[in-house]
């Protein structure tokens, strides 16, 4: 666990003290909600925007306490990833051995100074790098930056896989029968 979660929990359990404190103070009669106290109980202001004010301090207590888990649980939710389309043509002799690689970049971490790697990654994609593939052709790439990403939308244009080396023609007459005895493909391999 990182310090990030150990201070998620930290944040969540003094909610539920707070909020399991002022139904205790409350069921114990330490506390009434039928007597307000003449002087401000709890006030809480955030960038002199929102203003909560409260004369009954067991419900600003509840409201702090339940604050704190609800700001906990917000923080702790995962990030979502955004898809990214791509959309282009491939012109190549053979499609069907076409291969197209995405990599996005992703951040790097380091091990501890023992060897052990405790880690939280959340990655921040800044970076696409696609990359086209065929046997016997030269790969081509594009690279795709936040503007693209943050489009939701790649254009690969127009990519013509030249073919630099030929596949040689096979010809039956150049297909010879095994001469020597062939073990069978169930059994095992080994040297000989």
């Amino acid at each position: 666990m990182t310090t990030f979660d150990y201070i998620l929990l930290m944040l969540g359990g003094c909610g539920v003290i707070l909020v399991l404190g002022s139904m205790g103070l409350l069921h114990k009669g330490v506390i009434k909600l039928s007597t307000a106290s003449s002087k401000e109980a709890v006030s809480i202001q955030f960038k002199q925007t929102i203003r909560v004010t409260s004369h009954y301090p067991a419900i600003a207590l509840f409201i702090v306490g339940l604050t704190g888990v609800s700001l906990a649980a917000f923080m702790a939710k995962p990030s979502t990833v955004r898809p990214l389309a791509l959309e282009g043509n491939i012109k190549a002799r053979d499609l069907s051995s076409v291969r197209i690689e995405v990599t996005a970049g992703l951040c790097a971490t380091k091990p501890a100074t023992d060897g052990r790697v405790i880690d939280t990654i959340s990655p921040q994609v800044k970076e696409v790098l696609v990359e086209i593939k065929a046997p016997g052709c030269n790969p081509e790439s594009r690279k795709f930056g936040t503007k693209e990403i943050a489009s939701g939308k790649a254009a690969l244009g127009d990519i013509v896989l030249d073919q630099k080396i030929e596949m040689p023609e096979v010809s039956p007459e150049n297909i010879k029968p095994a001469t020597v005895s062939l073990p069978p493909l169930s059994a095992p391999g080994g040297f000989n």
